[in-house]
């Protein structure tokens, strides 16, 4: 496993444009990579991680 691989922390991240989730990569300078696809349906790419509180899911049903 390379140095790079090892330095990415696994998210889950939201489309600021469509708002679909996606597993994503951030890595060491703070950009967020989806994983598999290499980015959005959309093809915006504007993606920000979802916290793990519960202020990450204002958005959410109940």
């Amino acid at each position: 496993m390379t140095a790079e691989r090892q330095e990415r922390e696994r998210v889950a991240a939201i489309c600021e444009n469509c708002e679909t989730v996606h597993a994503a990569h951030v890595g060491p300078n703070d950009e967020i990579h989806p994983i598999g696809s290499g980015e959005c349906q959309c093809g915006d790419g504007a993606l920000r991680v979802i916290e793990d509180s519960p202020e990450g899911f204002e958005n959410a049903d109940s």
